[in-house]
């Protein structure tokens, strides 16, 4: 598994092995977190 991380303004936070641009593969997954401060923790 390939670890992937987005945030999204800094207050949305994806983590997972899914690729964002090509959605396929039934093992693939992505968490997703609308919590600011676990996206500050992962963004730096």
């Amino acid at each position: 598994m390939h670890e992937k991380v987005l945030i999204l303004d800094g207050s949305v936070l994806r983590h997972g092995s899914k690729n964002l641009l090509a959605d396929i593969g039934p093992t693939d997954l992505m968490m997703c977190y609308a919590d600011p401060p676990r996206a500050t923790v992962y963004g730096g």
